[in-house]
């Protein structure tokens, strides 16, 4: 049995392009966006206060500083914790994406109740695999690569662990079993998975553009800091759009790698 790429994409384009599998990734990213933002306004703040010793800065800018130490601890432990609810979902997106392989889509909450039962394993299939990208990506020289070709390799962890039951470690030989028995096909995957994904990034940049444009004339009367504050309201409108592109992205992403992994282990 050929893989029929035009009927993966195809139904995997269809499929994200659905409220109830959107908006679950939406939320995560633009809370990660409003994070940022936080994050960003914090650090002009702070950057007011930075220039001499800091025993000696005034009671004022000390405190801007301590506020600032913490934001940042802050918006670690928030993206920490938001990622963790997007493998969570990812989980759900495969689980049903599973469900409506040639059958009617489901709602994504009829999911929810397979994903709770395996959900440490896709976390530890996850960590796993960035322990092994960051092991091979420190080798001099030929590391990025090395780890470039690892991402081929587990690609597909979170199917093997929703469809195929597997455990951590186990989902990992799954999915590189998978790529070794099918290289070709799974770098056609790869490859075509990572031009949609940049042709959506694209279509997401013309809104963003246009509601940039007041930012971009306003850039040559303002200091960068004084441009930043003042263009909040208008970044935080470019999140919003980013974050309902990327959200669609995810399911997609997420739908075509299930979609892929079923067609191959008809084979």
């Amino acid at each position: 049995m050929s893989t029929d790429f035009g009927k993966i994409f195809g139904k995997a384009l269809r499929y994200a392009f659905s409220f109830d599998k959107m908006l679950p990734f939406f939320v995560i990213d633009l809370m990660i966006v409003v994070s940022i933002l936080v994050f960003l306004n914090s650090l002009i703040n702070a950057a007011l206060y930075f220039g001499g010793d800091f025993s000696s800065l005034p009671l004022a800018g000390q405190a801007s500083v301590v506020s600032f130490l913490s934001t940042i601890f802050v918006f670690i432990i928030i993206i920490i914790v938001l990622a963790m609810i997007q493998l969570f979902f990812s989980g759900a997106i495969a689980d049903n994406a599973r469900l409506s392989y040639g059958k009617k889509e489901q709602h994504i909450t009829s999911s929810f109740a397979a994903v709770k039962k395996r959900y440490w394993s896709i976390v530890g299939a996850t960590v796993l695999t960035g322990l092994i990208s960051f092991a091979v990506n420190i080798v001099p020289f030929i590391g990025w690569l090395i780890s470039f070709i690892v991402s081929w390799f587990f690609i597909f962890i979170v199917q093997a662990v929703i469809i195929s039951n597997k455990g951590a470690v186990d989902a990992l030989k799954d999915s590189y079993k998978l790529f070794m028995k099918n290289k070709l096909d799974v770098i056609v995957f790869w490859l075509l998975l990572a031009i949609i994904g940049f042709l959506i990034f694209l279509i997401a940049l013309v809104p963003i553009t246009i509601v940039l444009l007041p930012i971009i004339v306003s850039a040559k009367t303002l200091s960068a800091m004084a441009l930043i504050k003042s263009s909040m309201p208008l970044i935080l409108i470019c999140g919003v759009i980013l974050s309902a592109f990327l959200a669609y992205m995810n399911v997609f992403q997420e739908a075509a790698r299930t979609f892929f992994y079923l067609n191959v282990k008809k084979k």
